[in-house]
């Protein structure tokens, strides 16, 4: 398992990789016991959040981290 700071680091540049704008990682281990951290982007279309959901996603996996 990836410590957090080594996902989330994969997480931001896979996303500004694939273009993301407005990319921001927000610190939430004060707020809830579910998740570290929550990353939120934006896009220009429908299609290009799926395309970096499927790039993110792919780049966690060949991490072995999912």
């Amino acid at each position: 398992m990836l410590e957090t700071n080594v996902l989330e680091a994969l997480v931001l540049d896979t996303l500004d990789d694939a273009k993301a704008t407005d990319i921001c990682a927000l610190d939430v281990r004060k707020l809830t016991d579910i998740t570290s951290v929550m990353v939120i982007c934006t896009g220009n279309s429908a299609r290009h959040i799926k395309a970096c959901l499927l790039y993110t996603s792919d780049a966690a996996d060949d991490m072995q981290c999912v």
